[in-house]
Parts: C-alpha cells; sequence; structure tokens
C-alpha cells in the first residue's frame, strides 16, 4: 500500500481515567505514518499532565498546552481540523481502543475508493464494551447504514471515532460555523452524502467504550435515542434543533450548489409547520424520508403529519 500521512484528531475533557489507554492504543497501530494533533478542551483533571508526558514522549503527537479554551467538542474537533494538513483526517474519541489495525485497514479502503475530486467518507463497525473493554455487543452493523442525503438530515449512522475522510471534504467543511451544527461527525456525513460518497466498511475497528461519562453515547442516532423515550415534546425539540436545525444551515453555506430540486425538498422541510396534513402525506410520500428500522420511521412521518 502505498504510504500516506494521516493526521488524527483527538479533543480531550476530563479524559484522564481512559484516555492514556486510547493514546497507546494510536502508538502501537500497525500504520505508523500518520500525526496526532491533540487539543485539551478546557481540563481540570489529569488529562493534560497525560497529553504533556506523552507528547514529550513520542514527536508524532502533537498538543499545544497553551491552548485550552472550552469551545464546546464540535468546535474544538474542528479548530484541530482547520489546524491540520494531511493526505487524511480520522476523528478520534478519548475513551475508545483502537484495534492494531484500524489505521491500516481504514486508509487501505479509503485509497481504493477515493476520488480527490469528490468529498469522500468511509466508516467502519464497532464494538461495543464496557469500562474494562469488556465486550457488550461485538456489532452495531444491526442498525441502519445509510449514505443517502434525504436519509442523514435525520438520521446520522456515521460514528466520527471510526471515519476516515479526505481533504476534499475538508474544503467542504472549511467554514463551517459549528454553533450551527450538532455533531462534527454527523455534520461531515450530512456534506459528504450531499457532495460526494460514505462508504461503509463491514469490520470492527474500534472499541468503543459505553460509560456515563460518553458525550453522546453509543446511541449515535439521535433520532432513535428520543424515540426511545416515546415523548413527543422530545422528538418535537429533536427535529426543530437538530435535524431541522442543521439542514437550515446546509442550506444557506451551500445555497449556490444545491440543486433545484433539492432547494424544493428543503424548503418543505424548512417550512413543514406551515404544510396541510394532505401536502404533508404528499410530500413525504414523494421524497421517501426514512429512519433507521419501519417503526421508527413510521414515528418520524407521524411527527411530521401530527405533531409538527
Amino acid at each position: 500500500m502505498v504510504s500516506k500521512d494521516i493526521a488524527i484528531l483527538l479533543s480531550t475533557f476530563n479524559g484522564d481515567k481512559y484516555l492514556e489507554t486510547q493514546i497507546r492504543s494510536i502508538i502501537n497501530q500497525t500504520y505508523q505514518n500518520w500525526i496526532l494533533y491533540v487539543r485539551d478542551d478546557g481540563s481540570n483533571d489529569q488529562t493534560t499532565t497525560i497529553l504533556k508526558k506523552y507528547s514529550g514522549i513520542d514527536s508524532r503527537i502533537m498538543y499545544n498546552h497553551q491552548d485550552h479554551e472550552n469551545l464546546g467538542v464540535s468546535a474544538s474537533f474542528f479548530k484541530l481540523l482547520n489546524n491540520a494538513e494531511a493526505s487524511y483526517y480520522m476523528f478520534c474519541d478519548q475513551d475508545d481502543f483502537w484495534k492494531k489495525d484500524k489505521v491500516e485497514k481504514t486508509l487501505k479502503f479509503m485509497v481504493n475508493v477515493d476520488n480527490k475530486n469528490i468529498p469522500v467518507l468511509v466508516h467502519t463497525d464497532l464494538s461495543i464494551v464496557d469500562s474494562n473493554l469488556d465486550i457488550i455487543e461485538k456489532s452495531m452493523k444491526h442498525n441502519k447504514v445509510s449514505s443517502n442525503f434525504k436519509d442523514v438530515i435525520f438520521n446520522n449512522s456515521v460514528t466520527g471515532c471510526t471515519a476516515i475522510f479526505n481533504n476534499k471534504l475538508k474544503y467542504y467543511m472549511k467554514n463551517t460555523d459549528p454553533k450551527n451544527i450538532y455533531m462534527h461527525d454527523w455534520w461531515c456525513s450530512l456534506v459528504a452524502s450531499y457532495f460526494g460518497k460514505i462508504y461503509f466498511m463491514n469490520q470492527q475497528t474500534i472499541l468503543y467504550r459505553q460509560h456515563k461519562n460518553n458525550v453522546v453515547g453509543t446511541n449515535n442516532n439521535i433520532i432513535e435515542r428520543v424515540l426511545n423515550k416515546f415523548s413527543s415534546k422530545n422528538i418535537y425539540v429533536l427535529i426543530k434543533r437538530s435535524g431541522l436545525h442543521q439542514l437550515s444551515y446546509f442550506s444557506k453555506l451551500f445555497s449556490h450548489k444545491i440543486s433545484k430540486e433539492d432547494k424544493i425538498m428543503i424548503e418543505f422541510l424548512l417550512n413543514i409547520k406551515n404544510k396541510s396534513v394532505i401536502n404533508k402525506i404528499r410530500y413525504i410520500k414523494k421524497y421517501q424520508f426514512s429512519s433507521i428500522d419501519f417503526f421508527r420511521t413510521l414515528m418520524l412521518y407521524f411527527y411530521f403529519i401530527f405533531i409538527i
């Protein structure tokens, strides 16, 4: 395989409990041509001490201890992305464990599918583990994996810490304002699904640690998490503030690049509360929006038609 330089982007916040294990799993990768860019987002535990230790041990670990303003997880990741230069980019969470061939396998897959003229994102399956790295669930592939823009609007199936993406996708995201997106991985998949390609590699490449302090947790799909609570209020807030808010920002940021037909679809979604029930049904049938399974798709349609 041709050698490609990889920028691994790690944002930390009060992660001293699991951080060393994660860093060591990166250092022990079978593929070694990488730089680990680390930014701490205002930790008050021993996280920064650990980062100073490992950046002193391994010159590939780039940590600026003077940059520690609390920006929030998405803004912190985007700051890392904007300051990194590489052939490909990978997000990294502070509390997971990377299998030793994660970088090698995902890079090989990416090189085989990459079209440098369009954004390309590759993501993989994962295993869910407990705080001791004992397997809870070997695979997450039973969830729907979608690369269709209409589905990604409300259903993110890309877990950011499994992903690798090219410079074209970075280019499309360079002007992103993190305040207008829900999470960095959802935004990446939304942009890639519209302007480029998303590929799924059906192999578990990380041990995804589930514990009480996860920012998002194993239910990466925000729709799924709220649907499981069966709360119409939460569903409404979710759709309005997350999926639709991101979509509104997407339509403004890329207004000159969106097709006329897609602008009509987006306009319908952003103004759905003002549409009649008949028009809602007609447009939903036309565009065939979906969620991760049949039941949740029905629930999504129900809230579109009768709640919003």
